[in-house]
Formats: structure tokens, sequence, C-alpha cells
């Protein structure tokens, strides 16, 4: 199965990880693979030391949303799709979770032909891929597609993340 989770509401990747918590409590080995994110935030904090059947690798880069992104900015993307495809490809995983994936098909840090590449390689591992701006060529081979929209979150009144809600 490939699962989708896009739109610009907060909880796409909280939502990818519920369902790798839920694989790994069903004895499922997962990987995680992280795009542009770095640091022990709660949520991978928690993942390391409570769910031994679950691996995550974060593909340091900054965040290149409100800035160009520079070439380090490809060659780390590229890096980490190499890592998520070596993982895909092992056979060790029963599930592989690609967070931000979406957003660094988006800023082309990846191209398509690539993206369909590691999408057609899954085999019977069950891919999801999260972060906004979702291609419609990847939406149409998801067997799930979900859309998280913002109707209202507290960041847009000038409240910071939380340590144990958003970070």
């Amino acid at each position: 199965m490939i699962t989708v989770i896009t739109g610009n509401g907060k909880g796409k990747t909280t939502s990818g990880l519920g369902q790798a918590m839920s694989a790994a409590m069903a004895g499922k080995r997962v990987y995680i693979g992280q795009f542009m994110k770095s640091g022990d935030y709660s949520e991978i904090s928690m993942l390391k030391s409570a769910f031994p059947e679950i691996t995550v690798e974060q593909y340091e880069g900054g965040m290149v949303i409100n800035r160009d992104a520079k070439d380090a900015d490809r060659i780390t993307a590229q890096d980490g799709l190499q890592r998520a495809t070596s993982a895909i490809e092992s056979g060790k995983y029963d599930m592989v979770m690609l967070d931000e994936f979406n957003v660094v098909l988006f800023l082309e840090l990846i191209d398509m032909e690539q993206a369909h590449k590691l999408i057609n390689s899954k085999g019977s591992t069950d891919l999801i891929l999260t972060g906004r701006y979702a291609a419609p060529e990847i939406i149409e081979k998801a067997d799930n597609a979900y859309e998280i929209l913002q109707i209202r979150h507290y960041f847009n009144d000038g409240v910071a993340a939380r340590k144990g809600i958003e970070m």
C-alpha cells in the first residue's frame, strides 16, 4: 500500500508516525526517513527509546521553504533518497515512511522520475509519503491519500511550537 499524507494543516508527520507505531506494535519492522529535519524532538525521542522495531534516520538539511534551495540541499536530498531506496530494497522493513518527501519533490531536490523509481521499487513494503504539496502524479499512485486541512491553529496567533505537542 502507498499512503500519501499532504495538505497545509499541522499533523502530517504525526499521522504517519501513528501508523508507524501501530505497525511496530503489530511486530512489523519500520524505517522512517526524514527529509529536511534534524534534532531529537519529542516524537523522535520517544520512537527511539520505546520502539526498537523502528529505525529513524534524518537526512539532515535546513528547511528551504523560506529560501532558495542550495546545492547542499540537493546533495542532502539525493543522499536521503539513496538511503531510503536502500532501506526499501533491503527487504528488512515492512513499512517505510518518508517524511517531507512531497516537499523535497516539490522543491525539485529530487525529480519525478526518481520518485517513480523509488515508489515502483517498494514491492510489498507499505510506503507512507508525507509533506505539503503532493504532486498529482504521486496522489494518483497512492492507495490512500489524505489532505490535512488547517481550520484554526494557535501558531497563527503568534503562539510558538510547544515541546511535547508540536516538537
